[in-house]
């Protein structure tokens, strides 16, 4: 057997979080638990990882005699004896994960910014499904920080106020703690910036582009599904947008977008930028992804979750692309 960072955090925290007279725990018992206010930083991390791994139990890689309900010391028994097997990216996943979690209450300052430049090839993604909100902030970021900052204020009661600018009221947002840094989108050692935004925008960043571009910077949004699109107009549109320091998110929608490997189906990315001389566009994956080589490794050789594809690369990989209309 193989204990693992995250094996060994959960082996220590079961005896806590299991009731009494129980060996085993299930995912609604995680839930309960991580509504609990004084729960450690620690444990918060630990159970964030874990739970979804005990709701899809099925996927483990483990015996089929001992996927559960619950999780017990069997289960991380079978978990650290197939992870020392190797070659099964599943474990290398959840230690990831389990890393990143760590990082971000480990490393996020409670300052909204901890410097001057955002920073936003920091950002990534939490444990909600809002790659659109998280991209359209990526590129906010990368492209008008100014303007970013300005839409957020910490008042003297280290609660926030947003200010959007879709014409919405400003919004308060309370003290950010250990759980939300987890749940929502973070800047890491940017400062709390993205959490704020994130905490402020509700569900508005989880399906809809236009809605989320329309919050973030006030202007409608104009789509191109990339089937029905010329490359020679993607082309002009990118180094217009460029040029204009305009927000841009590409999209890759439905299941059946397998390729390049390293990439997510269903997924919303940040578009940074388009170097017509190169023909290349710069984009940011908010979950910090990016494709991947023959050897499982990033094809630029940085994990960054940024990378560059030509045009003709870009139309293989994503169906749409969405452009911030003229200011």
């Amino acid at each position: 057997m193989q204990v693992t960072p995250f094996s060994q955090a959960v082996r220590e925290g079961l005896p806590r979080w299991c009731k009494s007279g129980q060996s085993s725990l299930n995912a609604f018992r995680m839930l309960q638990l991580l509504d609990k206010p004084g729960l450690s930083p620690h444990d918060v991390a630990t159970l964030s990882v874990l739970r979804p791994l005990a709701q899809n139990i099925d996927s483990m890689p483990i015996p089929v005699h001992l996927l559960q309900p619950g999780i017990s010391v069997e289960t991380l028994d079978a978990y650290e004896e197939a992870a020392a097997q190797g070659g099964n990216p599943y474990f290398k996943k959840v230690e990831e994960k389990y890393q990143d979690v760590l990082h971000r209450f480990q490393s996020t300052p409670q300052q909204l910014f901890a410097s001057q430049d955002l920073r936003a090839e920091l950002v990534r993604q939490g444990s909600n499904p809002n790659c659109v909100f998280t991209s359209t902030a990526i590129a906010l970021a990368h492209q008008r920080p100014v303007e970013l900052r300005e839409m957020l204020r910490q008042t003297p009661d280290r609660q926030f106020q947003v200010h959007f600018r879709d014409g919405s009221a400003p919004q308060t947002v309370a003290p950010v703690t250990t759980r939300e840094i987890v749940k929502n989108s973070c800047a890491f050692e940017s400062g709390l910036w993205m959490t704020v935004l994130d905490q402020a925008a509700g569900n508005v960043g989880m399906v809809f582009r236009s809605r989320s571009i329309k919050k973030m910077t006030g202007h409608r949004t104009d789509v191109d599904q990339l089937q029905w699109t010329r490359q020679s107009t993607t082309r002009r549109k990118l180094t217009e947008a460029t040029q204009a320091l305009r927000v841009m998110l590409a999209c890759r929608e439905g299941d059946q977008i397998t390729s390049p490997p390293g990439l997510s189906s269903g997924h919303c990315y940040a578009v940074l930028g388009y170097q017509p001389e190169t023909d290349k566009i710069l984009l940011q994956d908010p979950n910090g992804d990016e494709p991947l080589d023959s050897q499982n490794q990033p094809k630029d050789g940085l994990a960054d979750g940024r990378f560059e594809m030509t045009v003709d690369q870009f139309y293989g990989a994503f169906t749409s692309i969405n452009y911030e209309m003229a200011r």
